[in-house]
């Protein structure tokens, strides 16, 4: 899996569990949140989100129009913040350290949800890593990673504006979905992910608005288990794996020194 860079080029990772449905969160939410609280995550916000559902009414398809309920716990830096609905708990990070403090910290916001609600069983585990390789001046994306995650935009000629590179695969009980967008501008977020009330590090955000390559990669593992700790961080564990050896597979040796130094 190589060892940690000095200067990795992760700036926003994922990890989220999905779990037994709890509808009455409500209830539980004062506990909740003085829990993470105390645990200094006491950035506190609600976000509601509008889901529509299909719905069969004599016959007819209706759409409807739901109303959930999401809970930010984020921590004063900015740089952490859990967030939670009825069935899952994610946590968002763009100060990612070691997968070690990652996880940990990830677990530990489990176990003071477990302690109030009672979780049951498990239906999926997932983790994601965005990173933003950026080429130093003189240098181009060819040198930093593999032709393969940059599609055809070494064959083309002309400058490029955009690239999308997208694969699905899976590894025993892990599906991956590897994804590397080259486009022209700043950093950015994949539609799907919102970073709730976080703040990318200065090395990320100060970048210039240029030619550069996100690499994507997005681990899961779906299936229903009885909820235990130690069963979550093994979990944990394989994804990854799965995720550090792809992105090894994509970065170049020179990247990889690059991103050796102190940036």
């Amino acid at each position: 899996m190589g060892k940690a860079l000095k200067s990795p080029p992760v700036y926003f990772t994922v990890a989220q569990l999905r779990f037994n449905p709890i509808l009455q969160l409500g209830e539980y939410l004062p506990a909740i949140q003085e829990a993470f609280r105390r645990a200094r995550y006491s950035d506190f916000l609600e976000h509601p989100t509008q889901v529509i559902k299909i719905t069969q009414n004599d016959g007819k398809t209706e759409p409807e129009v739901d109303v959930k309920l999401r809970f930010s716990f984020g921590n004063a830096e900015r740089t952490h913040s859990f967030l939670l609905d009825e069935s899952s708990l994610t946590l968002q990070s763009t100060d990612y350290g070691t997968f070690e403090g990652f996880s940990e910290t990830f677990l530990a916001g489990l176990v003071l949800l477990d302690e109030i609600v009672k979780l049951e069983f498990v239906e999926r585990v997932g983790v994601r890593y965005l990173d933003y390789v950026t080429p130093l001046a003189g240098d181009d994306l060819g040198s930093y990673l593999h032709r393969e995650a940059l599609g055809s935009t070494l064959r083309l000629e002309g400058d490029t504006q955009y690239s999308y590179c997208e694969t699905r695969l899976t590894e025993g009980d892990v599906t991956l979905l590897s994804r590397a967008v080259t486009r022209v501008g700043g950093l950015s977020f994949p539609a799907d992910l919102t970073p709730f009330g976080l703040e990318p590090l200065d090395r990320f955000k100060l970048q210039p608005e240029k030619l550069h390559a996100t690499l994507d990669n997005d681990a899961f593992i779906e299936r229903r288990e009885s909820y235990a700790a130690d069963t979550v961080r093994k979990r944990l564990e394989t994804l990854h794996a799965v995720v550090s050896k792809a992105f090894h597979s994509l970065v170049t040796p020179y990247a990889k020194d690059v991103w050796e130094r102190e940036l």
